[in-house]
């Protein structure tokens, strides 16, 4: 279900695409040597960008002031910066910079800070229409990390989660355990209230909509549980609570985003002992048909066909059949020469350069922030049959699905490595012919058209 109403198939108006699948049905495009038409650097950030017609538009956080970030309106097709606008926050900037996706629905662009503030701009030319500092008006709890999701539009409803209490601020040292989240939803136009849902969220995870057991259904993940929630009243219709008892609160954080595939929601978890859930709503109830492969608990699966693409940390993709969890095949580090990872050893992302170290195993109830290949990089789409991935390394890779595997198409130098360990974070976008693709410093477009 295309949820921002006048969006073209090209476009890419929300995180995660028109469905929220990271999924791409454009045709057209060629594979095979991608030509580099431009780069900019518009300042620290990981959020992925939106594509409009002609348009881009990204969130960073620039030098203008120490706890600014910027929304850039770029033209697509030289990378020319046509309006920007700048918002300060009261909470400041966290650890890490902008997150954000932002949102651009019906001629309007929607950020949302990584110190909660909510901004709506004109698209055209970057006037401010409305913003909400709810760190000043809800009191919104800091987080080491930030706020770290993506506004959902749907149904005029702009929804974001925010975290109430006393949180925990970036000298605490950790971003783990939360109480007082909610869900909030307001008017896209105006920017009114118009409900709360306070069953509890993440501030990292961006929620999805689409259409469950015959209603429109938001759905979100607070790490210990999944929620279905009505868009017009934030009304709860059902939870599916997988909280267990476990010795790691780290366990309840989840940064990834669940999908809704037809009439299932993937659900990924932190716990590994729960893995990937896949389940089906039906007469208002959720039913678990499968718990699947653990994934990376940051990045988010696409689907494609019966294919659940699994991230598993390190570059690395493991397939899983849609309908049972089954794995059907898996890459090794993609960042690694061959493709490979050996048994037993993850690279190590403290530094630029990844090494080698002997892989702990975590202990029952303990919490693990990546699935196999560690957690240094790489984040993806699906794209009519192809995926399309940037590795930890910051290379392009283009490559065909197939129900065995993958046929690698094309491989090059996108982006160089970061500075820091959660580097090419972000997820490439496909949209015009054109893949963008961004790390926490650089934003280069290539053309995917064919030759003329």
């Amino acid at each position: 279900m295309l949820l921002a109403l006048g969006a073209v198939a090209a476009d890419w108006p929300q995180y995660r695409g028109p469905n929220g699948l990271g999924a791409s049905s454009e045709t057209g495009w060629r594979a095979t040597e991608p030509k580099r038409l431009w780069e900019v650097k518009p300042g620290a950030g990981f959020g992925a960008v939106t594509v409009a017609g002609e348009r881009v538009f990204l969130v960073a956080a620039g030098a203008r002031s120490n706890n600014a970030e910027t929304v850039f309106c770029l033209d697509a097709t030289t990378g020319k910066e046509l309006w920007s606008y700048s918002y300060g926050q009261t909470l400041g900037r966290p650890r890490s910079p902008a997150s954000c996706t932002p949102a651009v629905v019906d001629g309007l662009v929607y950020a949302y800070g990584s110190g909660a503030v909510l901004s709506c701009l004109e698209a055209a030319t970057g006037k401010l229409v409305w913003t909400r500092d709810l760190a000043n008006e809800l009191n919104a709890a800091p987080t080491p990390y930030g706020y770290c999701a993506s506004p959902l539009i749907v149904a005029g409803v702009v929804v974001v989660p925010v975290m109430l209490g006393p949180g925990r601020p970036q000298a605490a040292g950790g971003a783990y355990p939360y109480t007082g989240g909610v869900l909030i939803g307001y008017n896209a136009k105006t920017g009114k209230e118009l409900w709360r849902m306070t069953e509890g969220c993440s501030p990292w995870s961006t929620p999805t909509a689409g259409m469950l057991d015959g209603k429109l259904t938001i759905v979100h993940l607070t790490g210990s549980a999944v929620l279905g929630i009505e868009p017009a009243t934030g009304k709860l219709l059902w939870n599916y609570n997988h909280k267990e008892p476990v010795r790691d609160q780290r366990c309840y954080s989840i940064a990834s985003s669940p999908l809704i595939v037809g009439d299932k929601v993937i659900a990924p978890t932190h716990i590994s002992s729960l893995g990937t859930l896949g389940l089906r709503v039906r007469d208002g109830k959720p039913e678990l048909l499968w718990n699947g492969p653990r994934q990376s608990w940051y990045q988010t699966p696409a689907a494609w066909h019966d294919l659940l693409l699994l991230p598993q940390g390190g570059s690395s993709l493991l397939a899983c059949d849609l309908a049972t969890g089954k794995q059907k095949w898996a890459t090794g580090d993609l960042a690694r020469s061959g493709g490979t990872t050996e048994l037993g050893e993850i690279p190590e992302t403290e530094g630029i350069d990844a090494v080698r170290r002997p892989l702990r195993q975590p202990r029952a109830g303990e919490a693990s922030h990546s699935g196999p290949g560690g957690i240094s990089g790489g984040s993806f789409i699906v794209a009519h049959g192809h995926v399309l991935l940037v590795n930890a390394r910051g290379d392009l890779i283009i490559a065909k699905l197939t129900a065995d595997g993958y046929e690698p198409l094309a491989n090059l130098k996108a982006l160089g490595p970061d500075s820091v360990h959660w580097r090419n974070q972000t997820y490439p976008v496909l949209s015009g012919g054109r893949v963008f693709c961004r790390n926490n410093g650089s934003l280069v477009c290539f053309e995917l058209r064919p030759q003329r």
